[in-house]
């Protein structure tokens, strides 16, 4: 048996019974368009790092960007690609390393290394040859073999090999050793095919080995640096410094650029709270409040892929749907004006039209998205009575054919 309830955005429900599981839940927030919103939570130096949180324009829309200074692949972004390139870093860079940003950036290979029992995620950049040690005490050693730009499997050959020198299938064969008993394995990883590395390593319960491949890239036509200790915004073409000049304060946009809002952390973690892109029905979700006994957890539930909560009863579930707004009524209110006076009036409805002088006023189609308007259909058939008087003599034939004939001639043939 399904139960439903509807709830709109914005109305928070009483407790509701669930089930027979003395269960009690009620809404706390819909989202018509949601997602999780980043932000920013200020932390002691110890436990955070610099970071930056941008109020973006992006043509008609705004949005929120997070930058972390030092962390790779989090400290800049594109608005589009190969647009204005927006860089965060904290401390003030020197004149070599100003000298390398002018330069063409040669290819980079990127390992990430993960296992989840015992080694927190690092990331590292390696070159071919060079060994490195993993986790806590160098509870790995990796060793870089070789680099194929476009790999493929010879099958004549029966070997690897490289179709190509440009980049098209980037390949690196590693080889990752367990330092205590010493088992080494060989293993490919494809930066076009992430998820290899986690299906293979040492007896396949290795550390996850994921490979990011970075092709070669000039410097970019215009790029915006900013230094988050000196507050300071530095303008680059193709590397070369054309302007230097202070940050406003917090809050406020940053001239000539889509900034339209910034503010600076020393140190900070990032955190995400729900929040709607617009007022658009396009992944709806709600926050359930859900008590049982004294304890209260909130649950997220989402209409796209809906993944009902299974009650301690074993019988009932809750689950969320969004339903369009269905239409309740089909009406438009109509007037009839003769000399700028109303002389008469109605409210229209399916098979309910009006009627004014021959005419006939329906209600044909409607604008959901526009409740003033009305498609009206006017009809009028002056030749209808005879429609009518037709119907009547066939009406008045079949009776005689049916009852008075046969009558006379029952008269007729007794007589």
């Amino acid at each position: 048996r399904s139960i439903q309830k509807t709830f709109r955005p914005g109305e928070v429900k009483d407790w509701t019974p669930a089930g027979s599981s003395q269960l009690m839940f009620r809404v706390k927030n819909i989202y018509p368009d949601f997602y999780f919103q980043p932000e920013l939570k200020e932390t002691s130096l110890d436990q955070g790092r610099p970071a930056i949180q941008l109020l973006i324009s992006e043509g008609r829309e705004k949005r929120t960007e997070i930058l972390f200074a030092g962390v790779d692949g989090r400290d800049k972004f594109s608005i589009s690609p190969g647009g204005n390139l927006f860089r965060f870093i904290w401390e003030p860079l020197s004149q070599d390393q100003m000298d390398a940003l002018a330069q063409t950036k040669s290819p980079a290979h990127i390992i990430s290394f993960e296992k989840k029992d015992c080694c927190p995620k690092q990331e590292i950049e390696v070159k071919v040859g060079e060994e490195y040690k993993l986790g806590p005490g160098g509870r790995y050693q990796l060793k870089i073999i070789r680099f194929l730009p476009d790999f493929v499997y010879d099958i004549a050959a029966r070997k690897q090999a490289t179709r190509s020198d440009e980049p098209n299938n980037p390949a690196l064969q590693v080889a990752i050793t367990e330092t205590a008993s010493g088992v080494t394995e060989e293993q490919w990883l494809f930066a076009r095919m992430p998820e290899f590395g986690k299906t293979h390593g040492i007896k396949k319960e290795g550390p996850d080995l994921i490979y990011h491949y970075i092709p070669s890239a000039p410097p970019p036509e215009k790029e915006l640096l900013i230094v988050g200790k000196t507050r300071e915004a530095i303008e680059l073409a193709r590397g070369k410094i054309i302007k230097k000049y202070l940050l406003p304060k917090d809050g406020q946009p940053i001239a000539g650029t889509a900034i339209l809002g910034f503010k600076i952390y020393e140190s900070a973690e990032e955190i995400k709270k729900p929040a709607t892109r617009s007022e658009d029905w396009k992944n709806p979700a709600a926050e359930f409040e859900i008590q049982q006994g004294a304890t209260v957890q909130s649950r997220f539930f989402f209409s796209g892929s809906p993944q009902p909560l299974f009650l301690p009863d074993g019988k009932s579930a809750l689950a969320l749907q969004s339903s369009p707004e269905d239409v309740k009524a089909y009406r438009s209110k109509l007037a009839v004006l003769q000399g700028g006076k109303k002389i008469l009036g109605k409210i229209i409805r399916v098979n309910d039209p009006l009627y004014y002088q021959g005419y006939v006023f329906y209600q044909s189609n409607y604008k959901k998205e526009d409740p003033t308007y009305s498609g009206i259909m006017v009809v009028r058939d002056p030749g209808l009575i005879l429609v009518w008087i037709g119907f009547g003599m066939v009406c008045l034939g079949l009776v005689f054919i049916y009852y008075v004939r046969p009558a006379i001639q029952r008269r007729s043939k007794n007589a």
